[in-house]
């Protein structure tokens, strides 16, 4: 049917939390953070940090070039290009790939910068997976797995409500046996003041 135990060689060690508990001040601040949303901006804050350091780099390497290429007599490194058909490197495969190049350039600044945002969103798109378990299951989940998630994270919410409930019966209980200390001696310290007076 199924193991008996279930341990940490069970789980897919892809797998991580959606939920976590951070604990600011044990007495009074209990907190559940979804982090799944705090990755998903930490990633968002990289990916803006990354688009900035390359355009910072962009706009370098446009004020050191000037209008384009350094020497405009000087030819583009065409050793990165694939040599097909047998020809020798420098015959008509060049000539061919740098009419390519500028037939490309040439596309690239008619259509603006609107290709470019579109390539960047689909690769965003890829790069962002729902860490969520229950899509390891594919599109069909069971209803009684999306259940008993929903459950689960009531229920950690409840838990933790709980534990600060307890907490704050514990500080209270504490403050209570303190003040019927203070009382008790209080209490002492007056009777033995009457009691000194009536002596008189």
């Amino acid at each position: 049917m199924g193991p008996k135990n279930v341990s940490a060689d069970c789980y897919d060690h892809r797998m991580k939390a959606l939920r976590g508990v951070l604990i600011k001040d044990p007495s009074t601040e209990i907190e559940i953070r979804d982090l799944r949303a705090e990755e998903a901006e930490r990633q968002r804050l990289e990916d803006a940090q990354e688009e900035e350091s390359k355009s910072v780099e962009k706009e370098s390497d446009t004020h050191r070039r000037g209008s384009g290429f350094d020497d405009q007599d000087q030819e583009p490194s065409w050793s990165g290009l694939r040599r097909r058909g047998g020809g020798p490197a420098g015959s008509e495969d060049v000539s061919m790939s740098a009419s390519v190049a500028t037939a490309g350039m040439a596309t690239s600044e008619s259509t603006g910068p609107g290709i470019d945002d579109a390539t960047k969103t689909k690769k965003k798109k890829k790069k962002e997976r729902n860490p969520d378990p229950l899509l390891w299951f594919g599109v069909f989940v069971p209803a009684s797995l999306r259940g008993a998630q929903s459950v689960f994270q009531q229920g950690l919410q409840d838990v933790v409500e709980m534990a600060m409930i307890r907490q704050r019966l514990i500080e209270l209980e504490g403050r209570m046996v303190v003040l019927r200390e203070a009382k008790a001696a209080g209490t002492k310290q007056l009777e033995a003041e009457l009691s000194g007076m009536k002596l008189k």
